[in-house]
C-alpha cells in the first residue's frame, strides 16, 4: 500500500464489515489514509477517536465481521460506491457532507474551478462578517478576493469523462 492510499471498496456482503478498528489503525500506520465505501467498516467510533477517517452510509455500516467469510475479489480495478464509478487513480475528497471523487485526468481542471468557488465563498463570508459585526474567525484569515474569472475556456470534454 502506498502512502496516502484511500481504500475505495465495493463491498456487497450483507452485514460483514472488512475491518475493525485494530486493522483500521494497522492500516493506517501502513500509510492508509481513508476508508470509503457502502459498508466497510464495525467500530466507527474508535475510528472517529483515532482519527481515521471512514465514509461509509451509516444505515449500511456492518455490525460484525465473519471470520473466513470474506476474500479480496481484485484490487486497483473500477468499483462501483453510492452509484459512483471510482476508478483506480481517482482523486478523493471527503468531509462530514460527503465524498467527491475526481477523475484523475481532470483533477487539474476541477481543482482551479474549486479554488475559485472556494475563494469566492470565502470573500463573500467575510463581507457578512463585516456587515453583521462579527469578527472574523480563524476560517476567514489570510483569504483575499479571488481573480476574476479566466477567459481560458474549459477543456471540452465533461468533467466526468474518465479519458485520459
Amino acid at each position: 500500500m502506498k502512502p496516502g492510499t484511500i481504500l475505495v471498496v465495493d463491498n456487497q456482503a450483507i452485514d460483514n464489515g472488512v475491518c475493525g478498528s485494530n486493522m483500521g489503525l494497522t492500516l493506517f500506520g501502513r500509510g492508509l489514509r481513508g476508508f470509503v465505501s457502502n459498508q466497510v467498516c464495525r467500530d466507527t467510533d474508535e475510528m472517529i477517536l483515532t482519527r481515521i477517517p471512514v465514509y461509509q452510509d451509516p444505515m449500511l455500516s456492518p455490525r460484525g465481521i465473519n471470520q473466513g467469510r470474506m476474500w479480496v475479489e481484485s484490487y486497483n480495478q473500477p468499483v462501483v460506491v453510492g452509484h459512483v464509478l471510482v476508478m483506480p487513480g481517482d482523486i478523493i475528497v471527503a468531509d462530514s457532507d460527503g465524498v467527491a471523487v475526481v477523475p484523475r485526468a481532470k483533477a487539474e481542471q476541477v481543482a482551479e474551478i474549486a479554488r475559485w468557488i472556494f475563494e469566492d465563498d470565502e470573500v463573500t463570508r467575510g463581507q457578512i462578517y463585516d456587515r453583521i459585526g462579527k469578527p472574523r474567525d480563524w476560517t476567514m484569515q489570510g483569504h483575499t478576493p479571488p481573480p476574476p474569472p479566466s477567459d481560458k475556456p474549459l477543456h471540452p470534454a465533461p468533467v466526468w469523462d474518465k479519458k485520459k
